[in-house]
């Protein structure tokens, strides 16, 4: 019984390394290296996230897409809790966002 339970723990943690490994999504994989944020933005970002969750909680959808969206186009088009946001509560603009971020940025 031992033996089995290692056994499959061993499959399981070796299937959950691979899967880390692995891209999300191949057409994403240029856009999805967070870039280095300085500790200001890092901090923003958090309190948009923060800002966009408490807009869900509060139904208000419109503002909490909003948020998502400003962490993804300001600070980390690659940040995986606005991509999930945005893509719970807008899947068709989470794709407008993710292929502007792929265009080159204009000066």
């Amino acid at each position: 019984m031992f033996i089995g339970g290692m056994a499959v723990g061993l499959v399981i943690g070796a299937g959950g390394i691979l899967l880390a490994t692995q891209p999300l999504d191949r057409a994403d994989s240029a856009a999805s290296r967070s870039p280095a944020l300085s500790m200001s933005d890092r901090s923003r970002v958090q309190e948009l996230l923060a800002a966009g969750n408490a807009y869900v909680r509060l139904s208000n959808y419109g503002a909490a897409t909003a948020a998502y969206e400003r962490v993804l186009t300001e600070f980390d088009c690659a940040n995986p809790e606005a991509r999930q946001g945005m893509k719970a509560l807008a899947p068709d603009r989470l794709d407008w966002v993710l292929a502007s971020c792929r265009e080159p940025r204009r000066s």
